[in-house]
């Protein structure tokens, strides 16, 4: 009985390292489709949690198991996914997308359309927003 027992002991010891051992750090670079680097770009283990953002080059790097799927995506980028295998680099490239034509902002959160707004409105456009002056607090 006690060897058997012993056995057991050891067989759970030796499968909890195994899976111990099982994840691995995976890095990569994310930039878009003429090489400029994505900071703040997100990287996720797809079904989990476990998620980090590119640095200021685009460099990330998470711990992911074989046969996971990262999923990479940014602020007015297509987003991107691969399978990790037995490579401890993985690269994205991502293409521009669908970019926001105008954002319509109203009380309380509420997503609305612009022409379906029944009450007063004014448009800002980009160019006026960059054009702001430094406040002066003198």
């Amino acid at each position: 009985m006690k060897k058997l027992f012993f056995r057991a002991i050891v067989m759970s010891l030796i499968m909890t390292f195994q899976l111990s051992f099982a994840q691995k750090t995976v890095s990569g670079t994310v930039t878009d489709t003429s090489g400029v680097p994505l900071p703040g770009a997100t990287v996720v283990v797809q079904g989990t949690n476990n998620g980090v953002t590119t640095n200021f080059d685009g460099d990330y790097s998470i711990s992911a198991s074989e046969g996971d799927v990262l999923v990479v995506s940014f602020v007015g980028f297509d987003s991107a996914s691969a399978t990790v295998g037995a490579a401890s680099t993985y690269d994205f490239s991502l293409s521009e997308g669908n970019a926001l034509e105008e954002v319509v902002v109203t009380a309380l959160g509420i997503s609305r359309e612009k022409k379906s707004l029944g009450y007063s409105q004014q448009t800002v456009a980009g160019d006026v927003i960059a054009e702001s002056k430094q406040v002066d607090l003198n």
